[in-house]
């Protein structure tokens, strides 16, 4: 068991990417997510890691296409 005070724990609104990186950091899968003192839930490597391939498709999905004027478009 592990002292609740050296628990990396981190909030609802922290930074993804942060908390990816500080997971790293403690070489840890899972963190809890705490409000207030109040344990709202668990995050892990994986669901984050899913969370950001997500977001980065549909970003890329999402993006519109260049735009190319008539004298370059069909020019590769």
């Amino acid at each position: 068991m592990t002292p609740a005070d050296s628990v990396y724990r981190v909030h609802p609104e922290d930074d993804v990417m942060v908390v990816l990186q500080k997971m790293d950091e403690s070489d840890v899968n899972q963190v809890p997510v705490v409000e207030g003192g109040r344990l709202l839930g668990l995050i892990t490597r994986e669901s984050l890691l899913h969370d950001i391939r997500l977001r980065a498709e549909l970003r890329f999905r999402t993006d519109p296409e260049p735009e190319t004027n008539s004298e370059t478009k069909g020019v590769i």
